[in-house]
């Protein structure tokens, strides 16, 4: 039974982190919604403005993660939906991000779309749209008539998955492109603004796979956009499973994290995690693989962990 006892304690210790909520690279203060497509289109901030899929299929996300994204097919009823949308307006003050992989950059109307409706039908449009560029737009439109407009651009490579963040700040436009500025521009005039909120749209008549949709009523600094651009939703692909050994054998330990990761084992010590350095019993203390050679009783009831890194975000 003493034997067993170490590697369960470790087990234990190393899969309660992927359960974790929120990254610590989503920043909390103003988040209304997040949607990480965790194999369903629901928000994850605590807000509950889930979404309804409408013909779109979950797919693999930038990690290789299953069920973790959205492929949207580019036809009129592929898209994701909420029947209300957030309260901006001309004066107000947000950010949204999403991370996109097209297929091809034909023609593809909306990314992420929001709209107001007034009593006399005029609109306030405001969201990302894709074709041969990018683009973070503000507009009205007027009974059947389109309005004044703003627009931020830039161009973008299919195939692979891009980090976009659009920031509206009372009429100035900022759009980042993997945690980078690369356009900008302030509104001339005044929208004009509805009061009634209609859906909430991402994916309308668009081709290609869609993630990570986060929404916050403030504007993000441009460190808290560059981590977004280091996304760790949860980190760890394996984690330790239970093994018996014998006195004198060696124990080895796997925590596998997402794309490049660093790895840092530790162990306890009275009330705390102390690194683990390579020598004597142990090897492998900062890969995803420790070995602790020629097991002592002594080892008997030690309890490990390993912290996994990925640019900016952390795991456990």
């Amino acid at each position: 039974m003493r034997k067993n006892l170490l590697l369960i304690l470790v087990a234990i210790i190393c899969s309660t982190a992927i359960y974790a909520q929120i990254p610590a690279n989503i920043p909390n203060n103003g988040l209304l919604a997040w949607y990480p497509f965790n194999g369903n289109p629901n928000d994850e901030s605590g807000n509950n403005k889930h979404l309804t899929n409408y013909n779109s299929t979950l797919v693999p996300d930038r990690f290789g993660k299953a069920n973790s994204a959205y492929l949207i097919n580019g036809g009129n009823y592929s898209y994701l939906y909420r029947s209300s949308s957030f309260p901006f307006g001309n004066d107000s003050s947000f950010t949204i991000s999403v991370w996109i992989n097209r297929n091809s950059n034909t023609s593809g109307r909306v990314a992420v779309q929001d709209q107001f409706y007034s009593g006399t039908n005029n609109r306030f449009f405001y969201g990302f749209c894709v074709d041969s560029l990018f683009t973070f737009y503000a507009r009205e439109q007027l009974g059947i008539s389109l309005g004044n407009s703003q627009v931020c651009q830039t161009s973008y490579s299919t195939g692979i998955w891009i980090s976009f963040v659009g920031v509206y700040d009372n009429k100035v436009m900022k759009l980042y492109k993997n945690g980078i500025l690369v356009d900008a521009d302030t509104l001339n005039t005044t929208l004009s603004i509805g009061s009634t909120h209609t859906p909430f749209y991402i994916g309308d008549i668009y081709l290609g796979m869609i993630d990570d949709v986060a929404v916050w009523d403030r504007v993000l600094t441009p460190a808290e956009i560059l981590s977004l651009y280091g996304t760790c939703s949860s980190l760890v692909i394996n984690s330790p499973e239970d093994t018996t050994l014998s006195i004198m054998e060696d124990a080895a330990f796997v925590a596998t994290g997402y794309g490049y990761c660093t790895y840092k084992w530790q162990m306890k010590q009275g009330n705390n995690f102390v690194d683990i350095s390579n020598g004597g019993q142990y090897s492998g203390a900062t890969s995803d693989t420790l070995i602790i050679s020629n097991l002592e009783y002594q080892d008997d009831g030690m309890r490990v962990r390993c912290i996994i890194k990925n640019g900016l975000c952390r795991d456990t």
